[in-house]
Parts: C-alpha cells; sequence; structure tokens
C-alpha cells in the first residue's frame, strides 16, 4: 500500500464504502455501558468519518467507531500515521487503536482470527491512549503518533493492520464527542 487510507473523496454512499484498488472498506461504530453512539456517517466539509455521542464516565462508560478494512495489509515500512481531525469532543480522552488481526474477533465481519468462545480474549489492538487533545475548532488539523509509540506494538502487528479506530472516555462526568477524521494514512 502507498500509506493512504482514505480521504473519503472515494466514499461509495449507495455501498456504504470507501476506498477503491487493493484497500477498500466500511465504517462502524460501537458503545460500552454509559455510552451512546450515534450511527457513524461520512459526511463534513472536507468529508470525513463523522463520530457523535456521549460518554459518561459512570461504570467505564466507552464508545468510538473507525475504519474497517476488507483486506489485511502491512504497514512495516512506514513509521507513523496522521490524520486531519476537526469539531469538538468537550470533556473526553481519545484514544487511537489500530486492529489487528489477531485480535478481531472471528464472529466480526469481516472475520478475524480471535476466537472468543474458546475464552481467548480478543480486542487487545495497539493502542495510543490520550492521542491527541480533544478538538474544539471547524478548522481541520494535523495530527499524529508513531507506530513505535502504540502499545502491543511489534513487526507483528504491523504485518496485519485490519482496522482504524478511535475510542472515546470521560475521566470525569461526560464527555460529548462531535468529531470528524479525515485524510488518514501511514507515512
Amino acid at each position: 500500500m502507498n500509506g493512504v487510507i482514505t480521504g473519503f473523496t472515494d466514499w461509495n454512499a449507495s455501498t456504504s464504502t470507501w476506498g477503491s484498488g487493493t484497500l477498500t472498506g466500511t465504517i462502524f461504530q460501537y458503545a460500552g455501558a454509559g455510552a451512546t453512539i450515534n450511527t457513524a456517517k461520512v459526511e463534513g466539509s472536507p468529508p470525513g468519518l463523522h463520530l457523535t455521542g456521549s460518554v459518561q464516565s459512570s461504570n467505564g462508560g466507552y464508545g468510538g467507531g473507525g475504519l474497517k478494512f476488507f483486506s489485511c495489509v502491512t504497514v512495516a515500512s512506514f513509521t507513523k500515521i496522521s490524520m486531519d481531525v476537526y469539531g469538538s469532543a468537550a470533556g473526553c480522552a481519545i484514544e487511537l487503536q489500530l486492529q489487528i488481526y489477531d485480535q478481531r474477533p472471528a464472529e466480526q465481519s469481516p472475520p478475524g482470527g480471535c476466537k472468543s468462545d474458546g475464552g481467548a480474549t480478543c480486542y487487545n489492538f495497539p493502542a495510543k491512549a490520550n492521542f491527541m487533545s480533544p478538538p474544539n475548532s471547524a478548522t481541520p488539523t494535523t495530527v499524529s503518533t508513531t507506530l513505535s509509540s502504540l502499545s502491543n506494538w511489534s513487526t507483528v502487528p504491523a504485518g496485519q493492520i485490519v482496522g482504524v479506530q478511535w475510542q472515546f472516555t470521560a475521566p470525569g462526568g461526560t464527555c460529548t464527542p462531535n468529531v470528524t477524521f479525515t485524510n488518514i494514512k501511514f507515512q
């Protein structure tokens, strides 16, 4: 891959997919206890993955969304990931997570290699806690991090990336993400 994941100019609303050529995928949202994350959408100017909702610190609340890849990609030749971000996320801590095949549950679509019914613990993705300060601007700002700064990072996960996701938590009280991510790429 050339490093570019998507800037969403390749979004196909009729199939709910992004990408062209070898790297394509879809968008998703998720919410744990104490959170409500609305349906992920591609919208805005510039277009991007728009995530909105509410997360409460009680009950260990968390929620987020991201991109699922329809194929497994290798990012071993890259050293960082960057993206443009705009919107607001008052009171939120934002974590970046890279989904890897070995930790994506086999029950998901597309399936991963983690069989949680056998007692395995899935979702232990390489992650960067407090990846960025909560945005508070309608103007996109570029943020990035080195891949080596992610927890659980090594040559193994670098060879099996199947998605990128952002998780919101509320360190105290409630946080209300209203954030758009675009121009996502490995560098």
